[in-house]
């Protein structure tokens, strides 16, 4: 398996093979540096750096169930060589021992490792190597193009000398044996050269001597940036990314999308939906995938700790949202994407779909709905992003699928905001601080920078300056060791379009908010909208700042405001609930309270399935097509309002009869009827075909 992002270049030491006795667990595993896998015996073994960040080592475990791990030997193998499976030994080729190496190391238990006869081929790393056709294969790496095979694993035959004339991107390229064939795409053309915009993908037939190109169809697809793959199903599969930045460009950074595409010959390729379970993290956070115990399990790392996940395949036809990355205009307009959900014979189906998203303040969960195979997004109009998981299920199975909408000015330059505030101590600054801003749309900016402290930072001294494609702010010249902060402005332009966002910068450290005693339990009535507001003395900042309130379980249908802690709106969630109330300070510091919404004792209501017979009030027919007849026995003033299943009010209606027909105009799906007539009040299913 390859590593999927390189950042900077680590001279490996040399070690001796030792047993150790060490234990990981998969959130106790550190990812940091290239990795392999090879099921062996039943048996899940990982072959790279995992231990507690030494570059330099190079790591051999192994596990029953790729959750617990077991330390088989540490710094027994080349940093960066590739590792295969072949005829009862692990062989272990290339990589670095202080320079590239083509050393060959054998074991047969991971523990000892046995140095082979130097074989023929350079010296090389990130090249690749794997068994196919009852052969160990050595490809390509570090400049060379090369193809090397051994039938018995001590005698080498090169195969060709060149994979093919126009085949120039040597490291890091991806082969895989599949149907007889070997399958080769993505690489780069140089060490360091991550934007290479390489779409081929090359396939031979006669175990490496003949090499045929294919272009890989789909428009934007970039092979040789971070990727992965598996076979499942007797199909191929590869994550890619779609609109990469790219030098030619520009400034212009589309932001990248990662989708899911399948093979059966390597040629033709079909874009699949793109599952929860990631199959490729974010840029910067590396990802290994295994196929294991007939699972895909990809190991991603975010921070200090890795993540276990198993991929997920729809029990449904899930289209695959054309553009994972949505972008939305700076105003409040809708946008419709297809989405036509299908049963796995391709007949139609009654789906019911939930919402949940990340920053509610972009969009919220009643800005989202499924209309006749469409997918209606409708932000609230505030700049930013956030990442939306639609969850999607048919009364017995359900599936997720995820994607990022983003909200800006469409065609104008803008400064994406980061995702926590700028937090700096002495011990970090050292007296320079670089940051990154990624930049949309074409143009060149300038830029106008404001301190408001100008006493312990100028504005004088934040300057921005250009790295590769992307733009870099600089602040200098203040004194590490003197505390203080100021609230940095940094207003950006092309010229026509202008953009301004702020942070603070402190010296010194930052205490958390402090969350004051407990909150009361509130009691809600659910046939009444929500109306909370946070007691003001809930939360205090030791430094008097101004607070912003979020919730991580809000129900959808409610909404909280950063500004108050004020939580409206209406939600179907069943009482009991929790929501947890996050107070952040502007350095991104969080603390939080809990509070517990239950049933409002005071108010009685009349159950449906507890009225008197007198007091029935019916409501059919059920499942309906266009028409619903609400029937009563009284003819008192009957209100009805019809939500879907995310809360958002559809439609209502008045009538004083004891019998009313409506017609309505509901898409297919599921809805709720709540339906208030004198002192009854009671809520309905309501199904649409």
């Amino acid at each position: 398996m390859k590593k999927i992002f390189y950042s900077l270049l680590f001279i490996a030491s040399g070690a001796l093979a030792q047993q150790t006795a060490t234990n990981y667990d998969v959130a106790s595993l550190k990812i940091e540096n290239d990795y392999t896998f090879a099921e062996v015996n039943n048996e899940l073994w990982m072959f790279g750096n995992v231990d507690q960040g030494n570059y330099s080592e190079y790591d051999v475990l192994k596990s029953t169930n790729g959750d617990n791990w077991t330390l088989v030997s540490q710094n027994s193998i080349n940093l960066w060589s590739q590792i295969a499976h072949f005829k009862g030994k692990f062989y272990s080729i290339g990589g670095n021992d202080g320079f590239m190496t083509n050393e060959i190391r054998t074991s047969t238990d991971g523990i000892t490792w046995t140095t082979q006869a130097t074989p023929p081929f350079s010296a090389r790393r990130r090249h690749s190597v794997l068994v196919h056709n009852n052969k160990l294969f050595v490809i390509a790496g570090a400049g060379f193009n090369d193809v090397w095979f051994t039938e018995n694993g001590s005698t080498w035959t090169q195969a060709t000398n060149a994979l093919s004339s126009d085949f120039p991107h040597f490291w890091d390229a991806t082969v895989v044996s599949f149907k007889g064939k070997l399958i080769l795409f993505g690489g780069h053309k140089s060490d360091w050269g991550f934007v290479d915009n390489e779409r081929g993908i090359y396939i031979s037939e006669d175990d490496g001597v003949n090499w045929t190109k294919h272009e890989f169809p789909i428009e934007g697809v970039n092979l040789d940036l971070i990727h992965t793959h598996f076979i499942k199903d007797g199909k191929f599969w590869l994550s890619v990314k779609i609109n990469p930045y790219h030098k030619n460009e520009g400034k212009s950074l589309k932001k990248q999308e990662e989708r899911l595409f399948s093979s059966i010959d390597g040629i033709t390729w079909k874009k699949e939906a793109n599952p929860l379970n990631p199959i490729v993290a974010n840029s910067g956070i590396r990802t290994a995938i295994a196929s294991f115990n007939n699972e895909i399990i990809s190991f991603s790392q975010s921070g200090p700790t890795t993540t276990k996940e198993i991929f997920e395949e729809a029990p449904f036809i899930v289209p695959a949202i054309d553009g994972q990355f949505i972008r939305q205009s700076g105003t409040n307009s809708a946008t419709i994407v297809p989405f036509d959900v299908k049963n796995l014979d391709g007949s139609d189906g009654l789906f019911d779909y939930e919402y949940e998203i990340l920053d509610e303040s972009i969009i919220t969960c009643s800005g989202f709905s499924v209309e006749n195979g469409e997918l209606h997004i409708t932000p609230s109009g505030k700049l930013g992003e956030t990442k939306v998981i639609i969850t999607i299920t048919d009364g017995f199975n359900s599936y997720k699928e995820s994607f990022y909408l983003f909200v800006y000015p469409d065609g104008n330059n803008y400064i994406r905001e980061m995702d926590n505030k700028l937090v700096a101590t002495g011990a970090d600054l050292g007296g320079i601080l670089m940051f990154r801003e990624e930049l949309a749309a074409y143009g060149t900016n300038s830029y106008t920078f404001t301190s408001s402290d100008e006493s312990f930072v100028s504005s004088s001294d934040v300057s921005n300056f250009e790295l590769s494609v992307l733009e870099y702010f600089r602040i200098q010249n203040f004194d590490s060791n003197v505390e203080g902060e100021t609230k940095f402005t940094i207003h950006a332009t092309d010229g026509t379009s202008n953009f301004t966002r702020e942070f603070w910068l402190k010296v010194g450290d930052d205490a958390a908010p402090v969350s004051n005693g407990t909150l009361t339990d509130y009691e809600w009535d659910s046939t009444s909208d929500f109306d909370y507001n946070l007691p003001t003395s809930s939360f205090s900042d030791p430094e008097g700042a101004a607070l912003k309130y979020s919730s991580d379980n809000i129900p959808c249908g409610l909404f909280i405001d950063e500004a108050t802690g004020k939580i409206t709106g209406h939600t179907f969630e069943s009482l009991p609930f929790d929501i947890n109330i996050i107070a952040t300070d502007r350095y991104g510091k969080t603390t939080n309270h809990n509070l517990h919404v239950i049933a409002d004792t005071s108010v009685t209501l009349d159950i449906e399935d507890n009225l008197l017979s007198n007091e029935v009030i019916n409501l059919y027919p059920n499942p309906s097509e266009n028409l619903i007849t609400i029937q009563t026995n009284s003819t008192a003033k009957t209100d009805v309002f019809i939500y879907n299943t995310i809360g958002q009010l559809m439609m209502k209606n008045s009538f004083s009869s004891a019998k009313e027909t409506i017609q309505h105009q509901l898409k297919t799906g599921v809805y709720y009827v709540q339906i208030m007539n004198g002192n009854k009040n009671v809520t309905k299913t309501l199904v649409v075909k």
